[in-house]
């Protein structure tokens, strides 16, 4: 059984990054063909989405969602992997896995959702899984990635919120046999918080060096046989001392399908959902990025689901705690 657990896990590693690129292969087959780069400049049918309009579908239980539940799906003219939000300009910007290409939407709420605007994308070489807004330069960081003799070779590139490269980028010393998902950017630690989904753990990077910090921690549902957790998204909650959400799923789900809150070492806090939507029209496909979002109006979570091309907005408020009363208490002496 260990041995056929042992087998799964390394097929589904090694099949993950395969699909990916084929399926851009089937579904952009003359891309390199068309009338912008596949790269920087956003492509022409990127352009002529943001002209035609967002095409997006409302849940009927949008004014009336709990916590965790579906409220709208975005689609997307392209297949979505990474994501991250921006609080400063309420906006939410995707990048594609495969060649960097990215847009955005100004997004104030989980329904109040502007038009989708093509972005130019920094990365001529290499793939993007993962990308971070850090406050601390009013900066964005994308997560490349470049096979390299022995492996993956990952570096931060920093960008202007309009994707134009800011000074130099930062190499990570990534630990040998990792491979790298979704970043997100923690205050507390001044460091870059990534999924190393091959071995099924997150690690910490310091934003200046690219240093491996010694945080970091296991998937909370990683396997005792096989430790596949189909862990690929994560993000930063501002909630006590820094706090994570993960996507990621049992060895049963096949996918991830579970959003669990946790503190900085791993250990769950309380808030979590299951993306269980009985509709099979609203049934997520592959799910990767994950981005809570801090609205201008309200508090929710952006999933990217590769599987359909398209964006799921999550209701997830923040919890109302009772505040204090005061109350007056007369003494009287005897």
């Amino acid at each position: 059984a260990l041995l056929a657990s042992l087998a799964y896990r390394l097929g589904a590693e090694s099949s993950l990054r395969r699909e990916m690129k084929q399926q851009y292969k089937r579904r952009f087959p003359t891309m390199k063909f068309g009338f912008f780069p596949r790269r920087g400049i956003p492509p022409l049918r990127l352009v002529l989405a943001a002209f035609v309009g967002l095409v997006f579908s409302l849940c009927p239980k949008a004014l009336k969602a709990d916590f965790g539940d579906l409220v709208t799906t975005i689609d997307l003219p392209f297949t979505p992997f990474a994501l991250t939000y921006i609080p400063e300009e309420n906006y939410l910007v995707v990048v594609q896995y495969v060649d960097g290409q990215a847009l955005r939407f100004r997004i104030r709420s989980q329904i109040d959702i502007g038009a989708l605007e093509p972005m130019f994308s920094p990365i001529s070489v290499g793939h993007v899984p993962g990308i971070a807004w850090c406050p601390a330069d009013s900066s964005l960081y994308w997560l490349q990635e470049v096979e390299g003799s022995e492996g993956p070779v990952y570096k931060l590139v920093r960008t202007t919120v309009d994707g134009f490269a800011v000074g130099l980028s930062v190499d990570l010393q990534v630990p040998e046999g990792s491979s790298l998902g979704d970043i997100t950017y923690v205050p507390e630690t001044d460091a870059f918080w990534a999924v190393d989904f091959k071995n099924d753990r997150y690690l910490a990077f310091s934003r200046q060096t690219g240093e491996l910090l010694e945080a970091g921690f296991a998937a909370p549902l990683r396997h005792p046989d096989s430790g596949f957790s189909y862990g690929l998204g994560l993000s930063y909650v501002p909630a006590g001392e820094g706090q994570l959400d993960l996507l990621l799923g049992k060895l049963t789900d096949l996918r991830a399908l579970r959003v669990v809150r946790v503190d900085l070492t791993g250990k769950p806090v309380g808030a979590r959902y299951v993306l269980d939507i009985a509709s099979d029209e609203d049934r997520p496909g592959w799910t990767t990025g994950i981005a809570y979002c801090v609205g201008e109006a309200a508090h929710f979570t952006v999933i990217a689901d590769g599987g359909r091309d398209r964006l799921l907005v999550i209701d997830t408020p923040i919890p109302e705690i009772p505040s204090p009363q005061e109350i007056a208490v007369s003494i009287t002496e005897r």
